[in-house]
């Protein structure tokens, strides 16, 4: 069962799909980077996503949008826009939705991995692990 935060951080997130952004407006504290393994953490909590995936199914059905949809707009955008950036802005979000860029650190629960992001310092690693080691 969810508990009054998870919910308030679920409702957070459906707002722009920023965990670190929901966490922290949800009303967890701590460092930046605390606050980002706090959202991923979150996320990746069996009914956290099940509640998520679901609001947002019910979105898209709404909207009667699917991924398929917007993934391909997004490569309309990439392979035909003239603006550099507008290419650039579209390949991101095609590179996101496909998981090939992590903008923040996160946990593979089923691994126990921490994912981080390129040019993270070996300090910045460390004291991540040892957030982590504290919750």
């Amino acid at each position: 069962m969810l508990n009054a935060r998870q919910q308030q951080f679920i409702a957070e997130y459906l707002v722009d799909l920023n965990a670190t952004g929901a966490a922290r407006r949800a009303g967890y504290s701590g460092s930046q980077r605390s606050i980002e393994v706090t959202g991923n953490r979150l996320l990746s909590h069996a009914e956290v996503r099940a509640a998520v995936a679901a609001a947002l199914s019910a979105r898209s059905a709404q909207l009667s949008i699917t991924a398929a949809d917007v993934v391909r707009e997004a490569w309309a955008l990439a392979t035909g826009a003239k603006s550099e950036s507008a290419r650039v802005a579209a390949l991101t979000l095609l590179a996101r939705h496909l998981g090939m860029l992590h903008d923040s650190p996160l946990v593979d629960n089923r691994s126990q991995t921490l994912v981080v992001p390129p040019g993270t310092t070996l300090d910045e690693i460390r004291r991540l692990r040892d957030e982590l080691r504290d919750d």
